[in-house]
């Protein structure tokens, strides 16, 4: 269930590339404080505007190796999302498990599962 959602803003970010986007140090922490004050977990939600299937970048790898330890720990060990949406698809990864890497997410909407491309789990896990 959603409890609620920011939309980020240019300022938000220390770097915004086409291929490269990272969060100021302020907009992390107060996205954290957030969640931790809703007892919630973060999701994240970028785009690829390209019309191949969709999967995380290795850019967006490198960068969910980095912050998703320290989010998990810092929200004592809730699930971290995160999702990447293209034109005519959608993949997702959850890190559930502590310690674990990331599995398939499938998002349900309106009681529909509507199904990943699930590349980016298998290229995580060394599995084209």
């Amino acid at each position: 269930d959603v409890v609620a959602h920011e939309l980020l803003a240019r300022s938000d970010f220390a770097a915004q590339y086409s291929d490269y986007l990272e969060l100021a140090d302020d907009a992390r922490m107060r996205i954290i404080k957030r969640a931790h004050a809703l007892n919630a977990s973060v999701v994240e939600i970028h785009s690829h505007p390209t019309s191949w299937p969709a999967e995380f970048s290795l850019s967006d790898r490198a960068g969910l190796r980095e912050t998703v330890p320290h989010v998990r720990w810092r929200l004592k060990e809730r699930p971290y999302l995160a999702v990447v949406v293209a034109r005519s698809s959608y993949d997702a990864l959850v890190w559930a498990v502590e310690g674990g890497g990331p599995d398939e997410l499938v998002v349900e909407v309106d009681g529909e599962c509507l199904q990943p491309t699930g590349r980016s789990v298998r290229s995580w896990h060394g599995h084209q």
